[in-house]
C-alpha cells in the first residue's frame, strides 16, 4: 500500500508532481481542528505551510512518520510533543 500524505496548505504544483511519483496525496478538507481530525487516521506524513498542527492532531495521526514544514519556521507545529 502506498504511503499517504496529507497537503494541508497550498504547495506549488511542482511539488505535488514530485510527491506524487513517490506516495499517494491527499488533500485536506480545510483547515480546522475538526477538518484535520476527520483526516489523519491513516496518514503517512503532513505538510504544512501556516496551518497550526497541535498535538492533538499529531497524537491522532497514529500512522505519521513525518511533518514537513513548508517556508521558513516552524512556529505552527506543537514540538513539544514530537
Amino acid at each position: 500500500m502506498a504511503k499517504k500524505v496529507l497537503v494541508v496548505d497550498p504547495i506549488h504544483e511542482r511539488g505535488i508532481t514530485l510527491l506524487k511519483k513517490e506516495v499517494k496525496i491527499v488533500m485536506a478538507k480545510g483547515t480546522s481542528l475538526e477538518a484535520l481530525s476527520e483526516q489523519v487516521d491513516d496518514i503517512n506524513g503532513i505538510i504544512v505551510r501556516d496551518t497550526k498542527l497541535p498535538k492533538d492532531i499529531i497524537k491522532k495521526a497514529n500512522k505519521l512518520k513525518v511533518i514537513g514544514a513548508h517556508g521558513s519556521g516552524v512556529d505552527n507545529i506543537d514540538l513539544t510533543f514530537v
